[in-house]
C-alpha cells in the first residue's frame, strides 16, 4: 500500500510555521536601512566644541590674572622702595625706634630748646629728622637762627660794657623774632638810662 501524501493545506501550514522561513525580499527596506546608517554614524562622530572654547577661555583668564598679579607686585615694590617724605637720605642705617623711644627723643629736643642749648638742639634735631622730618627741620632751623642771635646778644653786652651804645643799638635792631630780642632791648635801655643819670666824669 503506497504512503499517504500530505495535503496542500498541511504543506502551506508547515512552511509558514517553520522558524527558518524567510520573508519575501523587499528592496525598499534595504535602501531605507542603508540610507539611515550614515546619518547615525555622522551624528555620533561629530564632537561638541564647547569644552574647547571653555578651555581656551579658562587659559586666557589665568594668563590675564598672572599679568595683573605681576604688575601689581611691581607697583607695590616701587612704592616700598620709594623713600618716605619723613625720612632723610641717610636714613638707611637709622635704628628703628619704638613709640616710647621716639617720644623721649622729641622731649629731649624740646628740653634743649627751652634751656637755650642750641648746639645740643641741632644734634638732637638731626636725629629727629630721620623719624619726624617736619618737627626735626623746624627745631634745627630754630637752633641755627638762635645760635647766631646768641652771638649778637653777647656782642651787645660787650658794646654796652665798653659804653659803645651806638654799636650796641645797631646790633640790637638785628636781633628780631628771637628769645634774645626782649632782653637785648631791655639791657640797652637800662644801660643808656644809667649812663644818662650818672654824672659825667671830670
Amino acid at each position: 500500500m503506497p504512503p499517504e501524501r500530505p495535503s496542500p493545506v498541511a504543506v502551506g501550514t508547515l512552511v509558514e510555521s517553520t522558524p527558518f522561513a524567510s520573508k519575501p525580499y523587499t528592496p525598499l527596506d534595504e535602501e531605507t536601512t542603508t540610507s539611515q546608517e550614515p546619518r547615525t554614524t555622522m551624528q555620533r562622530r561629530a564632537p561638541s566644541k564647547a569644552p574647547l572654547f571653555l578651555a581656551v577661555a579658562l587659559m586666557a583668564a589665568v594668563i590675564a590674572a598672572t599679568i595683573v598679579w605681576f604688575v601689581a607686585r611691581k607697583d607695590s615694590r616701587a612704592v616700598e622702595d620709594k623713600p618716605s617724605a619723613t625720612v632723610t637720605k641717610d636714613a638707611k642705617d637709622v635704628k628703628p625706634l619704638s613709640s616710647s623711644e621716639l617720644a623721649r627723643l622729641k622731649q629731649d629736643c624740646l628740653d634743649y630748646e627751652k634751656t637755650l642749648f642750641w648746639k645740643e638742639l641741632k644734634e638732637c634735631s638731626d636725629r629727629l629728622r630721620s623719624y619726624d622730618k617736619p618737627l626735626g627741620d623746624k627745631l634745627w632751623e630754630k637752633a641755627d637762627d638762635e645760635a647766631a642771635n646768641e652771638k649778637k646778644w653777647r656782642a651787645v653786652q660787650k658794646y654796652i660794657d665798653e659804653k659803645d651804645f651806638g654799636k650796641a643799638r645797631d646790633l640790637v635792631k638785628r636781633i628780631e623774632g628771637s628769645v634774645y630780642t626782649e632782653r637785648a632791648h631791655k639791657l640797652l635801655e637800662e644801660a643808656e638810662a644809667s649812663a644818662t643819670s650818672s654824672p659825667a666824669s671830670p
